[in-house]
């Protein structure tokens, strides 16, 4: 199980990237504050666009949701995108 509480963008694709590997298929991904946050949100867009990953995520509650890791996906590292959220 992975779970991810990182209200920005670039949390969720540090985490994504640098450990989704590590869950094995059938295991869980949860996405803390998912529906509430849009820089998730915009993050898990290009995750299954980039990664090609063909889970859908299912709502817990008024913010968080989770999926269940369908197929091994090896991590693109070069279609990682730049900072998003940084003060710059």
């Amino acid at each position: 199980m992975l779970r991810i509480d990182g209200n920005f963008y670039d949390s969720y694709q540090d985490a994504m990237y640098y450990l989704y590997e590590y869950v094995p298929v059938g295991g869980f991904v949860i996405f803390d504050d998912y529906f509430t946050h849009p820089p998730a949100q915009r993050f898990w867009a290009d995750w299954k666009r980039d990664q090609g990953a063909p889970e859908e995520l299912t709502r817990i509650d008024h913010h968080s949701g989770y999926f269940r890791k369908t197929m091994e996906v090896q991590v693109d590292m070069a279609r990682m995108h730049p900072p998003q959220d940084a003060n710059l």
